[in-house]
């Protein structure tokens, strides 16, 4: 639901993540960032702001997310004790390091391929109070070497962390997995780990039902879960869902004070009343031990389950990768989509109106409002007020022509019991938008700016606005100034209002779009 507020939940987890106690000693991932050359999976530049201990990672296939993720698996060196959970890994991958993960788990490269030369990671912390940055450059060696952070006599250490992976959309039914019919098929004595009473009631909320028990038999680094509702049953009878639910609470569960959870895909399974729930129950958790999560996401509901701080849009561009800190959930599933899903609604007077707020909004605002022409001024009033009363989609607002005075405003919003006061907004110059157009068109820059649209001589161009400039009834300038030209009436709207759009007179109008979608 684009625009909810924060519960009180999530308020408190908010609050602690942006001051946490000084007391605290568990370090805190706010932020990773990648420098190139060379690039990283076709990344050369982007940085990643972690503003909520839950964040879903979202955009398109291939704009970076599993990047970012992969990343932040080696943001931290690996406690004394601490395993990642049990999968069947080669044996090369279980001896001991500094690090829980090793880099080709997630940055395969062959011995063909180039080397990372040069290649700088950085993490962003918060430890005890303390903001620290911890870089790290690849070497010609394929090592990585640490980089001072700037007002430290030396390089930083990485803080030692639990980290945890969980890849939902690599989970294979258990029939698929030879290696798990054989492990489990046997007399052998697996280890035994029930989820806690906390995490199996958390279970029963996201999937609707009654679980008495959950367990994971792990035998030879496979795991299989077992469950006990109505009946007794194991992975090789249950849903993806079901298994997914496991994965992410038994590895959020194993995870110490402070650990940080990596899910791929969080919503692999989860119909979407579940993936709120979903949602819903690891803010929960979250909060009881301050733990971390980051999961990548292409699903809507999860994206609205999440207050925005929580949310980040990742998109490839021809300049490179551009990472948007709070999308709205229409925002970011219009980038995902192409379909735009407008999160505002203006209503104005006429088309000439809606053109002239339209081009004055900057592109990446377009397709995120809804420009409605309605008729006169108090129509649009009364339109409003109903927008507002029968609680329509999303907020509104309406921009009226210049012309409309304080009385008319008062009384139109008085009669519609309309507060009008952050609501109601007015072209500038006091006068009809088209005959402030033809005023601001005196700037050489704006008219300039016309006359290479139309493809017009200044000196013509300044003989016609002149003439204009008497026509009898504002309306009819669009259309004499096509008809003069021989230009099509809705080509000539179009030249007229780009020419003035950056306007500083139409800032206000700007910025106040701006705050509502930035505050949606």
């Amino acid at each position: 639901m684009p625009g909810r507020r924060r519960n009180d939940a999530e308020r408190r987890l908010l609050e602690f993540w942006r001051e946490p106690s000084a007391t605290f000693p568990h370090p805190l991932l706010k932020g990773i960032t990648l420098e190139g050359p060379p690039p990283l999976r076709g990344i050369r530049n982007i940085h990643a702001p972690f503003d909520y201990p839950i964040t879903a990672i979202c955009g398109r296939n291939g704009a970076g997310k599993s990047t970012l993720l992969g990343l932040a698996a080696f943001s931290a060196a690996r406690p004394d004790g601490w395993r990642k959970s049990p999968r069947p890994i080669p044996a090369a991958r279980r001896r001991l390091r500094s690090m829980t993960f090793a880099w080709d788990e997630f940055f395969f490269r062959r011995p063909s391929d180039p080397k990372p030369t040069g290649l700088t990671v950085r993490f962003d912390y918060t430890i005890e109070g303390d903001d620290l940055q911890i870089a790290r450059v690849r070497t010609e060696k394929s090592w990585w070497a640490n980089l001072p952070d700037p007002g430290r006599s030396r390089p930083a250490r990485f803080p030692a962390r639990a980290i945890d992976f969980v890849s939902l959309s690599r989970i294979l039914p258990p029939a698929e997995l030879g290696a798990l019919r054989r492990r489990h098929s046997g007399a052998a004595s697996p280890r035994i780990t029930p989820l806690s009473a906390a995490a199996t009631e958390a279970m029963s909320a996201i999937l609707g039902r009654s679980y008495n028990s959950v367990e994971v038999h792990t035998d030879g680094g496979i795991p299989l879960a077992h469950c006990q509702t109505a009946a007794s049953y194991t992975g090789f009878d249950m849903g993806s869902g079901e298994a997914s639910a496991i994965a992410i609470l038994s590895a959020l569960e194993r995870l110490p004070v402070g650990g940080l959870l990596l899910i791929e895909e969080i919503e692999h399974g989860f119909h979407p009343q579940a993936q709120e729930r979903l949602i819903r129950e690891l803010t929960g958790l979250v909060s009881k031990d301050k733990k971390q999560v980051i999961c990548t996401t292409h699903s809507e509901y999860i994206i609205d389950a999440l207050p925005r701080e929580g949310r980040l849009l990742v998109e490839r561009e021809p300049e490179g990768h551009r990472v948007s800190a709070a999308p709205t959930t229409r925002q970011a599933m219009y980038s995902m989509t192409g379909t735009p899903q407008p999160e505002l609604t203006v209503y104005v007077e006429d088309a000439f109106a809606e053109a002239l707020v339209e081009q004055a909004l900057p592109g990446e605002h377009r397709p995120r409002v809804r420009i409605v022409p309605i008729g006169s001024g108090v129509r649009v009033v009364a339109q409003l007020a109903n927008h507002h009363q029968a609680r329509l989609d999303g907020p509104a607002i309406c921009v009226l022509d210049g012309d409309t005075t304080d009385k008319q405003l008062s009384d139109w919003s008085n009669a519609q019991d309309l507060d009008s006061t952050d609501s109601c907004l007015r072209l500038p110059g006091g006068a009809p938008p088209e005959t402030w157009v033809l005023g601001a068109l005196l700037v050489d820059s704006h008219r300039d700016a016309l006359a290479r649209l139309a493809s017009l001589d200044p000196g013509r161009l300044a003989a016609t606005l002149e003439r204009l400039r008497s026509t009898p009834d504002h309306h009819d300038i669009p259309r004499d100034f096509a008809q003069q030209h021989a230009i099509d009436e809705q080509l000539a709207v179009y030249m007229i209002t780009s020419s003035v759009a950056d306007h500083p007179d139409l800032q206000p109008i700007r910025d106040h779009v701006a705050s509502l979608l930035n505050g949606a």
